[in-house]
C-alpha cells in the first residue's frame, strides 16, 4: 500500500506544474513507477491545476489586465487577428451608422 503521504507529494508537485521526471527524481522513483502508481492522481492534480490557472486568469481579466484579455480572447474566443476568409464562426459585427 502507498502511503497517503507520498500521494499527498505527488499531487502537489503535479499541482505546482512538475513534470512527471521532476516528481519521480523528488520522490526516489522511476517515472514508469510513477505512472503505474499514480496515474490517476497525476491526471486530477493536473486538472485542478489547469482550474486553478483559469481562475487566476480570469481575476486577472476582471481587473482589466490586457495582456490576459489578449490571451484568453485568442484562446477561448479565437481571436487571433488573422483573416478568417469563409469562416462565419465569428462574422463581423454590424454596427450602427455614426450620425454627425
Amino acid at each position: 500500500m502507498i502511503p497517503d503521504v507520498f500521494e499527498a507529494k505527488v499531487r502537489a508537485l503535479a499541482v505546482d506544474g512538475a513534470t512527471d521526471e521532476e516528481i519521480s527524481e523528488i520522490c526516489g522513483v522511476s517515472e514508469v513507477a510513477l505512472v503505474e502508481m499514480f496515474a490517476n492522481v497525476l491526471k486530477e492534480a493536473r486538472a485542478q491545476r489547469r482550474v486553478l490557472l483559469r481562475r487566476l486568469q480570469n481575476a486577472a481579466a476582471k481587473k482589466g489586465n490586457s495582456q490576459i484579455l489578449s490571451l484568453l480572447g485568442k484562446n477561448e474566443l479565437g481571436q487571433d487577428g488573422k483573416e478568417r476568409a469563409g469562416d462565419d464562426r465569428w462574422p463581423e459585427p454590424q454596427l450602427d451608422a455614426k450620425v454627425g
